[in-house]
């Protein structure tokens, strides 16, 4: 396993916690608690490592195999991961922010998670980009939804709720569509899509990154500390990414 792709995909959820709780606080203008900005914080690397191994199983089988398995451990079933060291933690991780959920919560987390793992395998298989951009969207509004059930309870019966929500879907669409444009070269060579990366394909990709971002900012007060933190976020990414690209030939 390549140990500089992994430490990219644990980059590029890195800046989640801070982006989304600017997010939050200007969507909702309710005050984000800390606890709740430490659950994200546990939330995004784990998920990243979910998604790497997911994403690095050679084949469907054995990709939906390991799907049922998390689902398994996160309710507490007897699977094994101690040799794999890193999941095993990351799964550690993902539970507790599970068991600390009301059941209806823990019923939706786990529902939406197997949705986001179903929409993940078809991404693999799309070969239409319109209908593989469709499909990035709705993983992307998927895991958004999830982050939001470590929200207290204050934010959800404030009428200024559906306004996050609504806010969060669009960036999380809009993020997960310019991560494929950003990494379509790489994830093609690897062959975790079936999307070459055209110039055309690229540029349907961008554009419909920057549409969503647009409606998801659209009705919120663009304060200096949310544009600093959303541009540096990107730019921290996209500069980055060379570097991690320099270290993707070493191994664990």
């Amino acid at each position: 396993m390549s140990e500089g792709e992994l430490n990219y995909a644990k980059y590029k959820y890195s800046k989640g916690p801070d982006v989304l709780r600017t997010l939050a606080e200007h969507a909702s203008e309710l005050k984000v608690p800390q606890e709740t900005v430490e659950k994200w914080k546990k939330f995004f690397p784990s998920i990243s490592i979910v998604d790497y191994r997911i994403d690095n199983a050679p084949h469907p089988k054995e990709r939906a195999q390991l799907a049922r398995d998390i689902s398994d451990f996160l309710q507490g079933r007897q699977v094994d991961f101690a040799a794999d060291g890193e999941m095993e933690k990351a799964l550690l991780d993902l539970r507790g922010l599970y068991e600390g959920l009301s059941q209806e919560k823990q019923e939706y987390f786990l529902r939406t998670l197997k949705m986001i793992l179903d929409v993940t395998e078809s991404v693999k298989q799309e070969k239409d980009v319109a209908q593989f951009t469709k499909l990035r969207m709705l993983e992307g509004q998927l895991i958004s939804k999830i982050v939001l059930t470590f929200l207290p309870d204050e934010y959800v019966q404030s009428p200024e709720y559906r306004k996050l929500m609504q806010t969060c879907v669009h960036i999380g669409r809009a993020v997960n569509v310019l991560d494929s444009f950003v990494d379509s070269p790489e994830d093609y060579e690897r062959g975790q899509t079936r999307i070459e990366p055209t110039p055309l394909h690229r540029a349907a990709l961008l554009g419909a990154a920057l549409s969503e971002g647009a409606k998801g900012l659209s009705g919120l007060r663009m304060s200096r500390e949310l544009m600093r933190q959303g541009l540096y976020a990107g730019n921290r990414v996209l500069r980055d990414k060379k570097g991690f690209r320099g270290s993707m030939g070493k191994t664990e």
